[in-house]
């Protein structure tokens, strides 16, 4: 029986997590005069109880960024199945933009084995993927080379977000993200102002911009996905302007599921030059 613990609804939440993080909107970003570290940690709820850490690290360089996204399963989650996910991306920054040149992604499976996905960037907008081991022989249909094309992985998309000017209308922003083995479409839709959340994180402004992110999913899903979700609903996003490190900042992201609200909350954040 599918649960809030099961490796469907992690790797839903992580995805979810990631595109709303990218979820700023598509303006000129600021100018990377001098090396920039952004550090941000969430805690994952499902009823209140603690199932899932998620810390983002980046170093944006004048003309180059790296930035990893990490994700792990806790208390109950932990002891009834293990959840391990890594992403990181090596990109360069071209006229604002973040291009990625490669992106890795580790992930654990069932059988305690590590599953790498590779994937190579290259100028025409085309994307090569490796998987290792590789899954099953149709178990997913692979993603057509045509719906990868010119997509962006998360973190990239994440990183040209929250360096978007403060001064541009929240809300009003769409991507394609591909992750390797999945293409999702994302769109926001603005919600209204409310009171930030309350969370332990110091000089938070007082105010946070609602956002409702949907996802669409396109390809490289499995059929038991759309059994068990047929449909995607909105998630809710709240971000709130942080004047000091001149970003965006995504503070929490809420998903209702039929096995109960999912709710991810900033705990940690911090950004320093270099």
């Amino acid at each position: 029986m599918a649960r809030p613990g099961s490796r469907l609804c992690a790797s839903i939440f992580v995805a979810g997590l990631a595109a709303g993080l990218a979820a700023a909107p598509a303006v000129p970003a600021f100018a990377v005069e001098t090396p920039r570290s952004f550090a941000a940690d969430y805690l994952v709820t499902w009823l209140n109880v603690p199932v899932y850490q998620t810390r983002f690290r980046a170093l944006i360089r004048p003309r180059s960024y790296r930035a990893v996204m990490s994700a792990r399963s806790l208390g109950v989650v932990e002891m009834a199945t293990r959840i391990r996910v890594h992403f990181e991306s090596v990109g360069r920054i071209v006229s604002d933009s973040f291009r990625p040149q490669a992106v890795r992604q580790i992930y654990l499976l069932k059988t305690g084995r590590f599953r790498h996905v590779d994937m190579t960037y290259g100028a025409d907008g085309r994307v090569a993927t490796a998987i290792r081991p590789p899954e099953g022989p149709g178990k997913r249909r692979p993603v057509p080379d045509a719906l990868i094309r010119y997509t962006q992985d998360p973190i990239s998309a994440l990183l040209g977000a929250v360096s978007t000017a403060l001064t541009a209308k929240p809300c009003h922003h769409s991507a394609s993200v591909f992750e390797g083995r999945r293409r999702v479409d994302t769109r926001l839709s603005h919600a209204g102002v409310e009171r930030t959340p309350p969370l332990p994180v110091a000089n938070l402004p007082a105010r946070a911009e609602v956002c409702l992110l949907h996802a669409r999913r396109i390809a490289g899903f499995q059929p038991r996905h759309y059994r068990r979700m047929p449909k995607m609903p909105p998630a809710r996003l709240w971000v709130v302007r942080h004047p000091g490190a001149r970003i965006w900042l995504p503070v929490q992201l809420r998903m209702d599921t039929r096995w109960g609200p999912i709710v991810a909350r900033l705990t940690r954040f911090a950004a320093a030059a270099r």
